[in-house]
C-alpha cells in the first residue's frame, strides 16, 4: 500500500503498471514543497534533505517544460542525501531506476544518483551518471550504469553508444535484470559500450551508507549539474518496455504543474 502523508489534487500514484516503487521524490508533485529543505518520499518515509542547496532558487520552474518544478544542481556543491535504509537496497533481485533528467549540452561527470557502504567507500554500490566513462570518473555526455558487488573484483559498468546531454529532458531508465544493465532513453532501449565488467556477481547489492542525488562522494568533488525530477526505485520489478512506455507517456514532472 502506498503510503503518502500529502493531499494531491488529483489523486497521484508513482506506481506503473501495478508495479509500485519503493520509494519516489517527485518535485513536480509535491505541492507542499515550497520553501523547504525536505525532498519528500510519495511512497514511505525515505525522505531527502537538500545540502548546499536554497529551496527559493534551486526548486526552480522549468518554463520550457509547462511550468514545471524540478530540483536544479549546480555541479558546484548541491546535493541531496536520503538516510540509508534496508528498503532502498535492492538485494539480490533484478531491480529499475526510472528518474526525468535536464543536463546542458556539455561534458560532465555527473552523478545523477548513487548509493555506496560510505561516502568514500566502493564496497557495493548502485549508481547512475552523466559522463563519458562514469566508472573512470571521465566527462562526458552519456549516460552510465554502474553496479559494485564487492568492490572492483565484481563489477559491471555500461554507458550509452549515444550522447544524451543536450540541454533538454529526458527520462532515464537503468535496469538491472539479474544478469545484464540495461539503459532506456525516452522510452528506446539504448545500445550500450562496456566501462569495465569483472568477476561473477554471486552476491546480493546491500551498501550500507546513504543514497545521494547529485553527488558522487562529498570528497570527490563529483558533482552533477542539470536538473532533476521524479526518481523512482522499482526494486525486485525489471520494467518492460510498455512499463517504460507507460512512464515516459506520462510526462510525470514533463508539463505537469505541481
Amino acid at each position: 500500500m502506498i503510503i503518502n502523508a500529502h493531499n494531491f489534487t488529483p489523486p497521484f500514484s508513482p506506481a506503473v503498471n501495478g508495479k509500485t516503487p519503493v520509494a519516489a521524490w517527485i518535485e513536480s508533485r509535491d505541492p507542499e514543497a515550497t520553501l523547504s529543505t525536505v525532498i519528500t518520499d510519495f511512497v514511505g518515509s525515505n525522505d531527502g534533505t537538500m545540502t548546499n542547496m536554497d529551496p527559493a532558487t534551486d526548486r526552480v520552474s522549468d518554463t520550457g517544460a509547462g511550468g514545471v518544478r524540478a530540483l536544479d544542481f549546480d555541479g558546484s556543491n548541491d546535493y541531496v542525501t536520503i538516510p540509508h535504509a534496508s528498503v532502498l537496497n535492492p538485494g539480490s533481485s533484478a531491480f529499475s531506476i526510472s528518474c526525468w533528467i535536464k543536463p546542458p549540452n556539455s561534458n560532465q561527470f555527473g552523478p545523477i544518483l548513487q548509493k555506496r557502504n560510505s561516502d568514500g567507500g566502493i564496497g557495493q554500490v548502485y549508481a547512475l551518471a552523466v559522463a563519458g566513462d562514469a566508472f573512470n570518473q571521465i566527462v562526458g555526455k552519456k549516460i552510465s550504469m554502474t553496479l559494485l558487488w564487492n568492490s572492483v573484483s565484481v563489477v559491471r559498468s555500461f554507458r550509452t553508444v549515444a550522447d544524451v546531454a543536450d540541454g533538454n529532458w529526458h527520462h532515464i531508465v537503468g535496469i538491472w535484470t539479474g544478469s545484464a544493465i540495461q539503459i532506456w532513453v525516452d522510452g528506446v532501449n539504448q545500445s550500450l559500450a562496456s566501462e569495465f565488467s569483472a568477476g561473477t556477481p554471486s552476491t546480493a547489492i546491500n551498501p550500507s551508507g546513504a543514497l545521494r542525488l547529485g553527488v558522487n562522494t562529498t570528497s570527490s568533488g563529483s558533482y552533477y549539474t542539470g536538473r532533476q525530477d521524479d526518481v523512482r526505485l522499482f526494486h525486485g520489478y525489471q520494467l518492460d518496455s510498455t512499463d517504460i512506455a507507460a512512464l515516459y507517456a506520462s510526462g510525470a514532472g514533463r508539463g505537469v504543474s505541481a
